[in-house]
């Protein structure tokens, strides 16, 4: 096992070395378990290794379906044995390949689905439950509506709580009720030496592979789940969230104006006019930010729109859903549609659509400020970038509103001190189909992620861009040190890893080396995304986990 002072990226056993176990012990153990076992050279093998993003596509050598507690266990215990690179998935949206990697051992959550309700809980009036990181939330959005209740989840419903809510979880809600990390009151793993455990917030519990039990009366393991990224403490088997009562109704308010037009570039002043009504607007009021400059297959010599998809928690009686009115009278140059909707999951039904799996991406992202003038300085910024059509990929943004609720400061989560500070989670992106465009595309990305640095103020686990020097300082601030304590007393050996994660950067080689590199699929298509391909990407991205 690798000490303290290294990574299991540095000397993990791979495919083709002699360390590697035989196919008479990778049978053995797929025999072991409840659930399937998959191989490259498996016919079902594409259907189990999904992914979001062509250009960080990777190639598991085993993929491990779990199905329970066991199975997760005999999956660290085979990788450990051989030491072989662990990577967890749940549904994969991560664009960053943190949830993959050439060579591992993966385990997917995806099967594990188990839901609990507790109407009766006595730590939380409006009762909790508690589900397996397989679910999506569209799963646990239906099954709290039937109840009477409401839960803080991602809008993109075939996202999982999984690596969502490890990252703080922001959502259309976050306004009203926080984010995910303030409504998650404890998490169930298991460590790398097989422990399960119980985290929460004053006390640890753990249950040792031999039936014993002790309790830590700290919640350090929790806070560290809390904000500080998945992938790295141990395999999440459930999560237990505070639920909310409804409210009676949900109104939906969605506007759309011009980007650039025949020349001109209306968008841009559209996008300083949106940012100043935004931050008077009542914290019942959550919603996006969107803007790209996607050719118009309808209107000639159009590019991309700017949308303000609004959603105000409270029926339309309500004195603060009035304050939608100062957008619908900005400029009578807008397409608009409001609609009071019966509940939240009747909202949630328009944003149900499923998330792209064929496209080449860069992600950038960071925190904008409650600060109109910084923001109409990045807006001329990007707008200038954004302008030339002449280039082989499209560009956007989707600005998740923050702030209210999500901005009340919470020592007991782990999540950057600018994530409670900002008015938006801003991430925006470049996206092509022609890998022969990767470079073209991925320095544009570049720029535009110097962009929201400039102008923005610290960087969202789980929309990031994929090159970030200062990545540590960006997601946790001045917690970084603190997690990485929490991930060595329950990882002393560094064992799971994921790329620019708690403790990835001890390592002997500096960065990442693609030391089990066995390819991944490439894709030959080219030509401009289409309309509904670029509307998915905005879907994905108002919340990846």
């Amino acid at each position: 096992m690798p000490g303290c002072n290294s990574s299991i990226v540095d000397n993990a056993c791979c495919p083709d070395d002699t360390c590697w176990p035989s196919d008479e012990k990778i049978s053995e153990f797929a025999k072991s378990l409840q659930g399937s076992l998959y191989r490259p050279s498996d016919s079902n093998y594409v259907s189990v290794n999904t992914w979001k993003n062509f250009i960080y596509h990777r190639k598991p050598n085993i993929i491990v379906m779990v199905t329970g507690v066991d199975d997760v266990r005999k999956s660290l215990s085979f990788a450990r044995r051989y030491n072989i690179l662990v990577t967890i998935k749940s549904t994969g949206h991560s664009y960053n390949g943190r949830s993959t990697r050439d060579g591992s051992l993966q385990i997917n959550m995806k099967n594990m689905k188990g839901r609990r309700l507790n109407l009766n809980s006595d730590r939380n009036p409006a009762g909790e439950i508690t589900v397996e990181t397989g679910n999506t939330w569209g799963d646990i959005y239906k099954e709290v509506e039937q109840n009477d209740r409401i839960i803080v989840g991602g809008a993109e419903q075939t996202v999982s709580p999984g690596g969502y809510t490890q990252g703080g979880g922001h959502s259309p809600i976050a306004r009203s009720l926080g984010l995910a990390v303030d409504n998650l009151l404890e998490a169930h793993l298991v460590t790398v030496n097989g422990d399960l455990v119980t985290a929460r917030e004053n006390e640890t519990i753990v249950t040792h592979s031999n039936g014993s039990t002790e309790t830590v009366l700290d919640g350090d393991l929790l806070w560290a789940i809390r904000g500080g990224g998945g992938g790295v403490w141990g395999v999440i088997i459930n999560f237990t969230f505070r639920l909310h009562s409804k409210p009676p109704q949900v109104v939906v308010s969605n506007h759309y104006f011009s980007f650039i037009q025949s020349g001109a570039v209306p968008g841009r002043q559209t996008l300083k006019d949106l940012f100043r009504i935004i931050q008077r607007l009542p914290s019942r009021w959550g919603g996006y930010l969107i803007f790209n400059n996607e050719k118009s297959k309808d209107i000639p010599n159009a590019w991309g729109y700017v949308q303000l998809a609004l959603n105000h928690f409270g029926p339309w009686n309500l004195s603060s859903r009035a304050a939608v009115d100062e957008v619908v009278n900005l400029t009578p140059l807008q397409l608009k549609d409001i609609k009071n909707k019966t509940s939240y999951w009747e909202f949630g039904q328009g944003a149900g659509a499923q998330a792209p799996s064929k496209v080449r991406l860069y992600l950038a992202g960071s925190f904008l400020l409650n600060d109109s003038a910084k923001f109409d300085k990045w807006v001329d910024a990007m707008v200038d970038r954004m302008t030339d059509i002449r280039v082989p990929y499209t560009s956007g943004c989707v600005g998740t509103m923050i702030g209210g609720k999500a901005s009340q400061e919470n020592a007991h989560t782990s999540v950057s001190a600018r994530f409670r500070t900002g008015l938006f989670c801003m991430s925006c992106y470049t996206a092509w189909l022609d890998p022969r465009m990767d470079a073209i595309g991925i320095a544009a990305g570049h720029k535009l992620n110097e962009e929201l640095l400039k102008y923005g103020q610290g960087v969202y686990y789980n929309e990031p861009s994929y090159d970030l020097p200062n990545w540590k300082e960006l997601f946790w601030g001045g917690n970084y040190d603190r997690l990485l304590t929490i991930k060595r007393r329950w990882d002393p050996d560094n064992f799971l890893w994921c790329y620019h994660c708690i403790g990835s950067d001890i390592q002997n080689t500096g960065s990442a080396p693609a030391k089990c590199s066995v390819g991944g699929a490439v894709i030959q298509s080219a030509g401009w995304l289409t309309v509904a391909t670029l509307s998915l990407i905005v879907i994905i991205l108002r919340q990846s986990d």
